[in-house]
């Protein structure tokens, strides 16, 4: 017998002790998903929601679309939706891009995750230029380049 059969008869040997026997299935009939709904543990989840106490709707209402919100043409809107923040830019240019091509298209999830980048940028220049020394050191930078050219 050779070291990998004796090790296969060992691991059949240990497998066999954790099986049940089988008077020992006929004895809990009733376990997991073979049990009763009203005595499973996990049935709270199993039931449908309850609406909400005192809501005068069961489904709150539509709010309305907006112009130039980016949404799958075969996809309906929730009832409610952010447009706090329009696409805008270049990366407004390219989600909206994105969003003429299908969705199973790899092109457009990489266009999205492009835009994204371009956004983080974008954002990241707009706080620069709005902070006071960034236009200090630009006009120094100015100034040194004029009196560099002068000297030249």
């Amino acid at each position: 017998m050779t070291s990998l059969e004796s090790r296969m008869k060992l691991l059949e040997e240990t497998m066999n002790d954790f099986a049940p026997s089988p008077d020992q299935a006929v004895a809990a009939p009733e376990q997991a998903v073979d049990a009763d709904k009203a005595r499973r543990p996990g049935n709270p989840m199993e039931q449908g929601p309850a609406p909400i106490a005192n809501a005068h709707w069961l489904k709150p209402d539509q709010q309305p679309a907006v112009p130039g919100l980016l949404v799958d043409p075969g996809r309906t809107l929730t009832c409610t939706f952010g447009t706090q923040h329009p696409p805008r830019g270049l990366s407004g240019v390219l989600r909206r891009a994105a969003y003429r091509l299908p969705d199973y298209r790899m092109r457009r999830w990489a266009m999205l995750m492009f835009a994204d980048r371009i956004d983080a940028l974008e954002s990241r220049f707009v706080r620069t230029a709005k902070h006071p020394a960034t236009w200090v050191a630009l006009a120094g930078t100015a100034l040194l380049l004029v009196q560099l050219r002068r000297r030249a």
